[in-house]
């Protein structure tokens, strides 16, 4: 009856078992959401088998009230969706400010990040999972898909992860290059190109280009012609 939210749905047993709406609504850099959404009212903490999962969402863990709230709801782990675009930064920032929560709070985290390029933006995955100590215990892969399985129990100090994933993140030079590539990919692809056209001056910049276009769509997709130079 309003205008939009962005929410989270725990879906079980064929049913929508619960809601979480996002309650802080990032509006600078890239984001514009107080535009379009409404936010949420209050956290809201999952409940299933006996296990209560916290789930704020992306912005909701970059100040401490939120989860602040759902540790005060009752909330054992807290269950973190984001759509965090890369910067070069991104990675360090995003794990001080997760770190930062789970001190505050006490409680593990799953932060799961979206991957892809969409027009602008390129979302580098990396999704992450911190013990109740601050350690990390899972990792998946950057700029790639993956889907994988952690498995929890829960002793007399709360959930511990005892089975998890531990991809290496790339860092760096590579960290940008797999940037471009994948965000040169997805828009092309998404778009519905057949590939690209570059004009090659004889440069560094335009040998470059060719490069990353030959890795983001292979070389059959890439045509190239040679411009006027000395």
């Amino acid at each position: 009856g309003g205008r939009p939210h962005n929410a989270l749905a725990f879906l079980a047993e064929g049913e929508i078992k619960g809601l979480a709406i996002k309650g802080d609504l990032p509006n600078y850099g890239v984001f514009d959401e107080k535009r379009v959404l409404e936010a949420g009212a209050s956290a809201s903490v999952f409940e299933w088998k006996g296990v209560k999962l916290g789930a704020p969402i992306c912005e909701d863990i970059w100040s401490d009230a939120i989860c602040a709230d759902l540790k005060a709801k009752g909330a054992e782990i807290l269950l973190v969706p984001n759509g965090s675009p890369f910067r070069r930064t991104a990675d360090h920032e995003r794990m001080g400010v997760a770190k930062a929560r789970v001190a505050e709070t006490g409680l593990p985290m799953l932060y799961v990040n979206e991957v892809g390029g969409q027009d602008e933006l390129v979302f580098d995955g990396g999704s992450f999972a911190l013990s109740a100590q601050g350690e990390v215990v899972m990792r998946l892969p950057m700029f790639e898909e993956a889907f994988a399985l952690t498995i929890w129990e829960k002793g007399a100090d709360g959930w511990a992860c005892v089975e998890a994933p531990m991809a290496d993140w790339v860092s760096g030079p590579e960290e940008v290059y797999r940037a471009m590539v994948l965000g040169l990919r997805d828009y092309v692809n998404k778009s519905g190109f057949p590939g690209v056209l570059l004009g090659l001056s004889g440069g560094v910049d335009s040998a470059i280009s060719a490069v990353v276009a030959a890795d983001a769509l292979g070389p059959d997709r890439v045509r190239c012609f040679m411009l006027p130079s000395r």
